[in-house]
């Protein structure tokens, strides 16, 4: 007699194990359709999008698919992770060159490889004004004085350090200095001597607070709001020479509570913002501080992203804050009529001092 059970037995053994490998199969070609959004937030751009295909662009098709792929593949985000976690953590190397892995968990940007203005080059002194470029410095500003006087606008320019600049001791080793200054030391000498033309150099402010509090955020580009706010004090100290009825802010108005974070837009860059830990200094001002205190009226802030953490103090100077991205334009100056314009200007985006 002849039995089949064995027989069968081996099919369902077979069956099971085929039907494994098409279940890999089938979640191999699936799993690219998983999209890890925050990979768009690390990487600065937008992800590859699933192509449609059309026979009119049939021939596109393939390496549409292939960026795509490239983009989503599932868990390219994890691995991205694990790589970058190896070489940060162990090895203490940036798996990218726009960031720099600095001393006791510090980060730096550097703009220079990100095409985002210059930053390493000028911390290292590699680069310099000519006598030439300073003089055209000089003769913008003026420019732009001369035609908001000509309709009543007050103007005043703020530079805003880069981080190394503040915390040149994190910096790694290998990043060494030709020269101990850099092109915001040329341009705040020139300036000194034609006190005509109101600028605000924060620095010597925020390294008398360095011993006492963080200034600056560790794994991010920005400093914190303790240093946004002595940006802001030394911004109506100059303003106080045009507007004397100001009043002047202090430390003491608000309440400072250090308060521990995730990781910065650096530490999100590396798809590390869980590894790594910040202490943003918060500032709240203090009930019945800013009580009567008069105020003037609009305030126009041509700016960058340094502007949003000194921001909200202005609005205890101006009644109306508007604030544009980007080099002064005079069309909207035209618009909006203010009272008084701020030129805020990163130190790596010096050349909006040319505009």
């Amino acid at each position: 007699m002849i039995t089949c059970r064995p027989f069968i037995q081996h099919l369902t053994i077979r069956n099971i194990a085929d039907g494994a490998l098409l279940t890999l199969f089938l979640a191999i070609i699936v799993l690219p359709l998983v999209t890890d959004v925050s990979l768009e937030e690390t990487e600065k751009r937008k992800l590859a999008e699933p192509p449609k295909f059309e026979w009119r662009t049939a021939t596109a098709f393939p390496k549409k698919f292939d960026a795509y792929f490239n983009d989503r593949f599932g868990f390219r985000g994890v691995f991205i992770r694990i790589n970058n976690l190896m070489k940060v953590k162990v090895f203490g190397r940036s798996p990218i060159d726009k960031v720099i892995v600095g001393k006791e968990g510090w980060l730096y940007y550097n703009s220079d490889k990100a095409n985002d203005g210059i930053s390493i080059a000028d911390y290292r002194g590699l680069v310099a004004y000519t006598p030439k470029e300073l003089d055209g410095i000089l003769a913008n500003l003026r420019r732009k004085k001369a035609w908001l006087d000509e309709r009543g606008i007050g103007f005043v320019t703020i530079v805003c350090p880069n981080k190394q600049t503040i915390y040149p001791e994190y910096m790694p080793d290998a990043y060494t200095r030709v020269r101990p200054t850099g092109r915001l030391d040329q341009v705040m000498t020139l300036l000194k001597q034609h006190p005509d033309v109101a600028i605000v150099d924060p620095r010597p402010a925020l390294l008398e607070m360095k011993p006492k509090c963080l200034v600056y955020l560790k794994t991010d580009t920005h400093w914190n709001d303790l240093g946004g706010f002595l940006a802001y004090r030394e911004l109506l100290n100059v303003l106080r020479r045009q507007y004397p009825e100001l009043k002047t802010a202090e430390l003491t108005d608000y309440d400072v509570a250090p308060e521990l974070s995730f990781g910065g837009d650096l530490a999100i860059m590396l798809a590390m913002w869980k590894d790594f830990s910040d202490i943003p200094v918060k500032l709240k001002a203090k009930p019945g501080a800013f009580d009567g205190v008069k105020k003037l009226g609009k305030a126009l802030v041509f700016c960058d992203s340094f502007v949003w953490a000194f921001h909200p103090y202005l609005s205890n100077t101006f009644a109306t804050v508007v604030t544009q991205d980007g080099p002064f334009d005079a069309k909207v100056v035209r618009a909006h009529k203010p009272d008084v314009v701020i030129l805020e200007v990163v130190e790596r985006y010096q050349f909006r001092l040319f505009k």
